[in-house]
């Protein structure tokens, strides 16, 4: 059957009725669409009014397809979360290697490492050998000024509740991961 688009004009502002007709055999279809398909062209129009014709004769069928593609999607987001859980643990290897480097990082990798941590943040319970960046507190050095993201390394268990971070340094709750200063 060779459907044609008989009509189609926009019923409300985000409903689209549209008309298809069969000549042999004489076969009549009239369905909104939700949205405006005022720009769609005709075979799209006739695909997705087919497509509810379907689904209404045959309500099994539709519902078989859409849990095919349900499952196609949660195969793939299993797929992109383990792509993003090997990420994720790769980053933080790298991140300690960086840490680690004798002599300390040069300031340019420092500060991609710093933007890729996660900031220091009130009320969040950090373990030992935890790493966040925060901005540097003091004021004191000309090539290292006060706001400039530093890395701070958790030595020990830590409630953070917002205290400055001269505070967590004073008690030994982390230490301060400085980059080479050249």
């Amino acid at each position: 059957m060779k459907f044609k688009v008989a009509n189609k004009y926009l019923r409300e502002a985000d409903k689209t009725f549209v008309a298809i007709r069969c000549d042999e055999p004489y076969t009549a279809y009239d369905r909104v669409l939700e949205g405006d398909h005022m720009n769609d062209n005709d075979e799209s129009l006739i695909d997705a009014v087919l497509k509810l014709v379907a689904t209404e004769l045959d309500p099994t069928g539709a519902i078989a397809e859409m849990q095919q593609k349900l499952d196609k999607t949660t195969d793939t987001t299993k797929k992109n979360k383990d792509v993003v859980e090997r990420t994720s643990k790769l980053t933080d290897v790298l991140i300690l290697l960086a840490i680690s480097t004798e002599g300390g990082m040069q300031q340019d990798l420092y500060n991609k490492v710093a933007a890729l941590l996660p900031q220091l943040t009130e009320g969040v319970r950090y373990g030992f050998g935890d790493i966040v960046s925060a901005p540097y507190p003091f004021d004191t050095n000309p090539k290292y000024p006060q706001g400039t993201p530093v890395i701070l390394k958790f030595l020990d268990n830590w409630m953070h509740k917002g205290q400055p971070l001269q505070e967590l340094l004073q008690k030994g709750a982390c230490a301060t991961v400085m980059p080479r200063i050249d």
